[in-house]
C-alpha cells in the first residue's frame, strides 16, 4: 500500500510542484502537442515536458526554466534557473514535503473532501480541485 502511495505522490509531483507561481489560482490543460500546460490567473501560462535525459521539464512565459529529476536517495528534486533548488520527500506520517534552498518548507496533504492541499512557510496554501471541464486546477486559501 505505501508502494502505491510512493507512486502516486511521485507522479503528483510533476503535475502539482509549481505551486509558488500558482498562488493566484488557475488550472491544468493539454496543448495541442498532448503537454501539460499550466494557465494561472495572473496571466502565467507553462508546459510541462521531457527533456533528451528523460527529465521533466518546465518553462513558462514568466522566463522560469525548471527540470525535475531524481537525487542519489531516489527523491525526487527541482531546480530552475533562478537558483531554486528544491527535494520532496516523505515525512513520518507519509505526507509527501517539499524543501527549497531558499527556505521555503512545505507538506502536501489531504483534506476532509478528499482533495490534495498544499501549505508552505511562506504563505502559499490551497487544494487542487476539478472545474466543470474535469481540469485539475489550484485553488489558493487567500
Amino acid at each position: 500500500m505505501n508502494k502505491i502511495k510512493l507512486v502516486l505522490i511521485a507522479i503528483g509531483i510533476f503535475i502539482t510542484t509549481q505551486t509558488f507561481a500558482q498562488s493566484s489560482g488557475g488550472h491544468y490543460d493539454t496543448d495541442a502537442f498532448g503537454r501539460k500546460v499550466w494557465v494561472g490567473n495572473d496571466g502565467t501560462k507553462g508546459t510541462y515536458d521531457t527533456d533528451a535525459f528523460g527529465r521533466k521539464t518546465y518553462q513558462d512565459n514568466n522566463g522560469t526554466k525548471a527540470t525535475y529529476d531524481t537525487d542519489a536517495f531516489g527523491r525526487k528534486t527541482y531546480q530552475d534557473n533562478n537558483g531554486t533548488k528544491g527535494t520532496y520527500d516523505t515525512d513520518a506520517f507519509g505526507r509527501q514535503t517539499y524543501q527549497d534552498n531558499n527556505g521555503t518548507k512545505g507538506t502536501y496533504d489531504t483534506d476532509a473532501f478528499g482533495r490534495q492541499t498544499y501549505k508552505d512557510n511562506k504563505e502559499t496554501s490551497g487544494h487542487w480541485d476539478t472545474d466543470a471541464f474535469g481540469r485539475r486546477t489550484w485553488v489558493p486559501d487567500k
